[in-house]
C-alpha cells in the first residue's frame, strides 16, 4: 500500500470517527426522557391529577427509548407506581409516551399523546 493510500485511509477513518462521535452523547432533551427523576418531576407538574394531588407518583421505571424510523419519533415505555387519594392503594401503571425534540413540539406535533394500562 502506498503512502497516498495510507493517508487516504487515515483521512477516511478520521472523518468516520468524527461522525460517530456526534452520536456518542444524546441531546439534552432525549437524555432527560431516560432519567426517572426528570420524567417524574415533569409528570407531577404537567399531569393535572398529579398536580392536584388526586394521584401520587411514587416511582418511575423506564423500560427504554426506541426510535421509530418511519415517524422519526422516539417512543418510550414507563412503569409508574402510583396511589390515588381515594384508595391509597399502590398500583403499577404501564405508560407509553413519545419524546419529541423541542423544535418538533413547537411546530405542533402532539407531545401529550400517551397510552396507559394498569
Amino acid at each position: 500500500m502506498g503512502s497516498t493510500e495510507r493517508s487516504l485511509d487515515r483521512l477516511v477513518q478520521t472523518v468516520v470517527l468524527a461522525d460517530i462521535q456526534r452520536f456518542a452523547a444524546l441531546p439534552t432533551w432525549l437524555a432527560r426522557a431516560a432519567q426517572p427523576m426528570f420524567v417524574s418531576d415533569m409528570l407531577t407538574r404537567s399531569v393535572p391529577e398529579f398536580a392536584a394531588g388526586e394521584v401520587t407518583l411514587h416511582a418511575c421505571k423506564i423500560g427504554g427509548l426506541r426510535l421509530n424510523t418511519a415517524s422519526h419519533v422516539w417512543a418510550g415505555t414507563y412503569t409508574l407506581t402510583v396511589t390515588t387519594s381515594a384508595t391509597e392503594q399502590r398500583v403499577e401503571v404501564a405508560a407509553a409516551a413519545a419524546a419529541l425534540r423541542p423544535s418538533a413540539a413547537r411546530r405542533g406535533q402532539s407531545a401529550r399523546r400517551t397510552s396507559c394500562s394498569s
